[in-house]
């Protein structure tokens, strides 16, 4: 469970590429998807998790260190 003074990022979140897909789109939605209600704006800027709280974080994936 995440504290909702926590500061999060979109660009963390499991829906970011949603995100970006629909401001790439022609048809520009500002809320896509699981977006809706949270605070998309200034994505690459922390805001507190209770402005997104809808925001999931992305599984952090290990890669293997070559010797």
């Amino acid at each position: 469970m995440i504290d909702e003074n926590s500061y999060v990022y979109c660009t963390n979140c499991i829906h970011f590429k949603e995100l970006i897909n629909s401001i790439a789109s022609p048809i520009y939605e500002v809320y896509p998807g699981e977006c809706k209600g949270c605070y998309p704006f200034d994505f690459e800027d922390s805001k507190p998790y209770k402005m997104r709280p809808k925001y999931q974080r992305k599984p952090i994936i290990l890669e293997e260190m070559e010797d």
